[in-house]
């Protein structure tokens, strides 16, 4: 590395830190949503989500205000204060947080609100919140950091009663000096999650949590974690225009000089050269996790994605031949199902027949027995009338 090029990182790393620190010190304002008690569709996490989301933001120096299972009204006012506290020129950072059900309809995301009724397409504006609100007030707000966050595309959100036509999210262009973040990519649903937390959300408060990290590295490892820990399921996806760089927890600490720049570079090019070549997920996963932003990241990335399509194509394929192995399994039980059945009619055919045929045999007898019956009664007469005859003769 040459002096100069050491020389303008420090220069760029001494800028990105003194501007943490600056705003830092400003206001900071926060409206933290969790949505779970949906009368007929239930969530177990948004408000452990939202709790947790507010718990850090708090950690981070923001005024929190914190609403669990909110109505339509109420949850109107909040997103209406909130666009109205955008407007103080003093804050400089706000973050919007909601967790619950969201859906999408006519190019528009709407918030759906614990008491919402939604049977058809027309009540989707009267029963939920438009979300595009909250765009507008961040468009108004100028020269300042906006951050909203949407873990909110929970799969049915009405238990059948009424079919979004599209589902997940729809995307939206963040406007300037803001970043949207969605739980997933626009047109996919969010997992909810078999632990206290989305899978989603608990990854976002870990990494938002480390010192000295932006919000775009942030945002980076947590993309990484999600995709990985749902097996590519679940992609989360952002939307960013900010302006500056945004450190929820920056450290005072002196600008690295050349030869600690050159001493990182050449740590990071070493474990770049030991991973670059491997076919372990894990590793590469984690090399990205060290280097969200590094010099070999997007190396790091296109690899790892290359290998989770290696490995996505692989599980299709098992799939797809434990779908045909379980098609052939389920046609040779219906065969066999088929051939017992047509062996129980050929029984109950031959059970009939036999029993036709000892009717008809039984039939049979009885006639013959009559009819032999009749033949002794005939003789016993004639047999008595010589009797009485020769009786006669003899008198």
């Amino acid at each position: 590395m040459g002096q100069g090029i050491g020389r303008a990182l420090a220069l760029g790393l001494l800028i990105w830190v003194a501007e943490g620190l600056a705003r830092a010190d400003a206001p900071r304002v926060a409206l933290v949503v969790g949505n779970a008690a949906y009368p007929q569709q239930g969530l177990a996490n948004p408000r452990n989500d939202a709790r947790a989301v507010a718990e850090l933001l708090q950690r981070a120096g923001f005024e929190v205000d914190l609403r669990l299972d909110q109505a339509r009204e109420p949850l109107a006012q909040a997103l209406a204060g909130f666009g109205r506290r955008l407007r103080d020129p003093q804050i400089r950072l706000a973050v919007f947080f909601y967790a619950g059900h969201g859906l999408q309809m006519d190019n528009r995301n709407f918030l759906v609100p614990v008491d919402a009724q939604v049977r058809r397409a027309e009540d989707v504006p009267r029963q939920t919140v438009d979300a595009s609100e909250l765009i507008r007030y961040m468009d108004q707000a100028r020269d300042r950091s906006l951050i909203a966050i949407l873990d909110a595309c929970r799969d049915d959100p009405f238990a059948g009663s009424y079919r979004p036509p599209a589902r997940g999210l729809s995307p939206f262009d963040a406007p300037s000096g803001s970043l949207l973040a969605y739980s997933t990519a626009p047109g996919h649903v969010a997992y909810d999650g078999t632990g206290s937390n989305s899978l989603y959300t608990l990854n976002l408060v870990r990494e938002l949590a480390v010192p000295d990290t932006t919000l775009e590295d942030a945002f980076k490892r947590v993309r990484l974690n999600v995709r990985l820990g749902s097996k590519n399921r679940q992609i989360p996806w952002e939307s960013t225009s900010l302006e500056q760089s945004v450190i929820l927890f920056p450290q005072k600490r002196a600008p690295l000089n050349d030869a600690e720049l050159e001493r990182r570079f050449e740590e990071e090019m070493g474990r770049w050269n030991e991973v670059r070549r491997s076919q372990d997920v894990e590793r590469l996963a984690e090399f990205i996790r060290s280097y969200p932003s590094g010099h070999a990241s997007e190396l790091a990335q296109a690899r790892l994605d290359r290998l989770l399509q290696i490995e996505a194509e692989r599980l299709a394929r098992e799939r797809e031949q434990q779908a045909q192995q379980e098609l052939a399994q389920a046609q040779a039980a219906q065969r066999e199902r088929v051939a017992e059945a047509e062996r129980e009619a050929q029984r109950l055919a031959q059970a009939r027949e036999e029993a036709v045929r000892a009717a008809r045999e039984g039939q049979a007898a009885l006639e013959q027995a009559q009819r032999l019956a009749r033949e002794r009664a005939d003789r016993e007469r004639l047999a008595a009338l010589e009797r009485a005859q020769r009786e006669r003769a003899a008198a």
